[in-house]
């Protein structure tokens, strides 16, 4: 072989050295990055925002993580440029099967997604109280109160319940009582409880007795008989009774009695009766006639007092008239009353007393 043929051949060979270094530099595969979801796993109990954590290696730009194709969440990297371990926070809130993808941005903007199938078991369920109830009594007993059941969220399956007890409808003493109510769930028990509070808070019904009107007595002040006010209330049988009458008597002209009622749990109500003493006697003139009306059920009485004196005597003789009139009274007082009342008419000394009942001509 010449010497020229040899350095052809040796021109030829680093050629071809040279082309296949090119092909190799050129052609070199770059080896994809690689992202992986370590805290979570399919079937897991997920509920509102959670984090979810994972791994990635290559070179990385940054990550994205988007759930069943939604707005991607930028990652949280271990530390800056270093993704080998990342987290970011996303809202999974429906159970279900729920695709995760992982978007890896390499350090020439290209993408490389990672996606993984989750599926969000529903939560075990928990159950909520109804509020406690306020209920006013309706007698002596209490109430019957109806309330809501509790409200159970979650896994629903083989749900047994819930029931409560005492039970909604039953009749609830007053003051407060607990009510405790039960579900189960796969054999687990689920417990919740509140309070009936079963309140008297309406004051008593009081009716004042009828107004009063009395002539004054002898003696001032002047006692009057007042009568007895209606009172009923829904739960206590028997209410304390008072009233604000001068215990001394009253004294002429109208005063206002003020009536109480109070229940046993302190509830009360008021009523007014008037009452009015008439002071003075009337004018009777020569005739010794005279009119009182006294208030009972709407009787009016008529009185006369049969006295006379006329004047005209001779021999220094002279008589005495007697020019006070009696003082009738009737009994039983005005009111109102369920029956008939037979009514008894009196005076404070001999006299012949006329009546109307109607306004007409007074008899006796």
């Amino acid at each position: 072989m010449s010497i020229v043929a040899a350095a052809l051949l040796i021109l030829v060979g680093v050629a071809a050295i040279g082309a296949m270094y090119f092909y190799a530099v050129n052609n070199v595969t770059e080896k994809a990055p690689t992202a992986a979801i370590t805290n979570l796993s399919s079937g897991q109990v997920v509920a509102g925002p959670i984090e979810i954590r994972g791994s990635a290696t290559g070179e990385i730009q940054t990550i994205f993580v988007k759930v069943d194709g939604g707005s991607a969440v930028s990652a949280t990297p271990k530390a800056p440029d270093d993704f080998s371990s990342w987290s970011a926070v996303v809202d999974m809130t429906t159970s279900g099967s729920h695709i995760i993808e992982v978007q890896l941005v390499d350090s020439k903007g290209k993408v490389h997604s990672n996606k993984q199938s989750l599926t969000v078991a529903e939560p075990a369920p928990t159950m909520a109280p109804p509020p406690d109830q306020l209920i006013e009594a309706t007698g002596a007993a209490g109430a019957e109160v109806q309330y809501p059941l509790p409200v159970v969220t979650g896994n629903k399956a083989d749900l047994v319940g819930p029931t409560c007890s005492p039970a909604s409808g039953e009749l609830f003493p007053i003051g407060n009582t607990t009510v405790n109510c039960v579900a189960t769930h796969s054999g687990d028990e689920l417990a919740a409880s509140f309070t009936v509070s079963v309140n008297d808070s309406t004051p008593p019904a009081i009716q004042a007795p009828q107004n009063v009107i009395s002539n004054a007595s002898g003696e001032v002040p002047t006692t009057v008989s007042l009568g007895f006010p209606i009172v009923s209330d829904i739960v206590d049988g028997n209410p304390s009774v008072s009233n604000d009458a001068p215990s001394t008597g009253f004294p002429p002209g109208t005063t206002s009695v003020v009536w109480t009622a109070t229940d046993d749990h302190g509830n009360f109500a008021v009523a007014v009766q008037m009452v009015t003493v008439l002071a003075g006697t009337p004018d009777i003139g020569n005739s010794g006639n005279a009119t009182s009306n006294v208030d009972d059920s709407n009787t009016s009485v008529t009185y006369n007092s049969g006295g006379g004196g006329g004047g005209g005597g001779g021999g220094g003789s002279s008589k005495s008239s007697d020019t006070t009139p009696p003082v009738v009274t009737a009994f039983p007082l005005g009111g109102t009353y369920s029956s008939s009342q037979s009514v008894t008419l009196s005076a404070n000394e001999q006299a012949t007393i006329y009546f109307t009942t109607d306004g007409t001509i007074p008899m006796t």
